[in-house]
């Protein structure tokens, strides 16, 4: 659809979802030199079951063993083909109140994962959904009460 950034950044914040780190993969030339890298080491550090729920359905291969230094954790991204964007993203908590059809919510409590795109816009289904099914989870136990 190539959006321009305004539409984007409009759309994110129509899903209450913001970007808060920015990998491109296509611009590591030599991925053993990550180590210890910010937002290399923050996607690292976050990688857990839950975001590799969120990234397997495009990183198939992360499930593949592998090595635990972080050269041979990001060169599988390039022997794979994947040059794109690893993106982590944030959706604030939903304070639902049962029977009433609004939610209240503040940026200081979030929840929080990486998707991976061959463009930003790619994610934004991606995280729109994430978004949507935390919510309806989330209201689902207040309407329960």
């Amino acid at each position: 659809m190539n959006r321009t950034n305004l539409e984007i950044a409009n759309a994110l914040g129509e899903m209450t979802v913001r970007i808060e780190s920015i990998i491109l993969l296509a611009g590591i030339d030599d991925p053993g030199c990550l180590s210890g890298f910010g937002e290399a080491q923050r996607f690292k550090d976050d990688f857990d079951d839950h975001v590799m729920a969120t990234l397997l359905p495009d990183l198939p291969f992360l499930s593949e063993p592998r090595d635990d230094d972080d050269g041979s954790f990001y060169y599988q991204f390039h022997d794979h083909g994947k040059w794109g964007f690893l993106i982590r993203v944030a959706h604030p908590v939903m304070e639902f109140t049962k029977g009433v059809g609004g939610a209240s919510f503040t940026w200081g409590s979030c929840y929080t994962t990486w998707f991976y795109g061959e463009s930003i816009e790619e994610i934004l289904p991606k995280a729109e959904a994430w978004a949507d099914a935390l919510d309806a989870k989330r209201k689902a136990l207040v309407e329960a009460k």
